[in-house]
C-alpha cells in the first residue's frame, strides 16, 4: 500500500515506457532516484525521516514520507500533490496506474490541482487511456503513421494541463527504435560496398606486384652487360 492515497502499485504497469520499482526494507514503495536528486535525513526518536527532491524538467520536486509532493513551479509557487486529493475520483481500475506514474513523475499532475472535478476526471482518463494505448505499440512492427497519431494524441494531452515531457521523452526512445530496421539495411549495404572495395583493392595489389616484377626484370636486365647498341640493326643484316 502506498501512504497517502492508499493505492496499490502492481510491479509491471507501465513496463513498456520504461518505469523501475523496487521494494522497500518496510514493505512499502521506494523508487530508484535519478543519481543528481538530494536526500536530506533526519532522526527523529529513533526513525528515519528523509525527505528527497530533484529536478523535474522546470520543477522542483521534494518528497516526504508521507507520500506527498511539493512542487516548485517556475513562479517559486509551491504546490502539494496527495494521491489520496488527486485521484479520489478516479475510476478504481486506474488507480494502480495512475499511482506508478504519480510516484514516478509527480509533476504530471501539477496543473490539475485548481481543476474542477469533472476536468480532473477528464484529463485522469485521457493519460490512464493513451498510456494503455501505448503499450500496444510493438515495436518494431510499429509503423511510422502509427507514431503520427501517438505524437498527435500526446498533444491532446497537453490540453488536458497534463506535463508530459517524460512520456514524449519515452515515445520519441520508441520512435528512434522504430528506425533500428532501416539503419540495419544500411549497415548491411555498406558493409557489402565495403567487401567489394577489398576485393578490388586485393585484385589490385596482385596486379602491382605483378608489374613490380616486370619491371625489376626489366631493369635488371637494362644493369647487366646487354648492349643495345651492338645489337642495333642485325635484324637488318640478316
Amino acid at each position: 500500500m502506498v501512504a497517502g492515497g492508499g493505492l496499490d502499485v502492481p510491479l509491471d504497469s507501465l513496463e513498456a515506457i520504461g518505469v523501475n520499482h523496487m521494494e522497500g526494507g518496510d514493505g512499502g514503495e521506494s523508487l530508484v532516484q535519478n543519481s543528481s536528486s538530494l536526500q536530506d535525513e533526519t532522526n527523529v526518536g529513533g526513525l528515519r525521516s528523509s525527505r528527497r527532491w530533484w529536478k523535474e524538467g522546470d520543477f522542483m520536486i521534494a518528497r516526504y514520507p508521507d507520500g506527498s509532493f511539493i512542487v516548485t513551479l517556475e513562479t517559486k509557487e509551491k504546490v502539494t500533490l496527495q494521491p489520496s486529493v488527486l485521484f479520489a475520483e478516479a475510476r478504481e481500475e486506474h488507480r494502480p496506474l495512475l499511482s506508478n506514474i504519480f510516484f514516478q513523475w509527480p509533476s504530471t499532475f501539477v496543473r490539475l490541482v485548481n481543476m474542477s472535478t469533472f476536468s480532473r476526471r477528464l484529463a485522469l482518463i485521457s493519460l490512464v487511456s493513451f498510456v494503455e494505448l501505448l503499450e500496444d505499440v510493438s515495436l518494431p512492427k510499429a509503423t511510422p503513421e502509427e507514431f503520427i497519431s501517438v505524437y498527435d494524441g500526446l498533444a491532446a494531452l497537453g490540453s488536458y494541463q497534463l506535463e508530459v515531457d517524460w512520456l514524449r521523452k519515452k515515445i520519441d526512445q520508441m520512435a528512434f527504435l522504430l528506425e533500428l530496421p532501416a539503419w540495419r539495411d544500411r549497415l548491411e549495404k555498406v558493409s557489402k560496398e565495403l567487401e567489394e572495395v577489398k576485393a578490388t583493392a586485393a585484385r589490385l595489389r596482385k596486379r602491382k606486384k605483378k608489374l613490380e616484377g616486370e619491371v625489376a626484370e626489366r631493369e635488371s636486365a637494362l644493369s647487366g652487360d646487354f648492349d643495345m647498341s651492338s645489337h642495333a640493326g642485325q635484324g637488318l643484316r640478316r
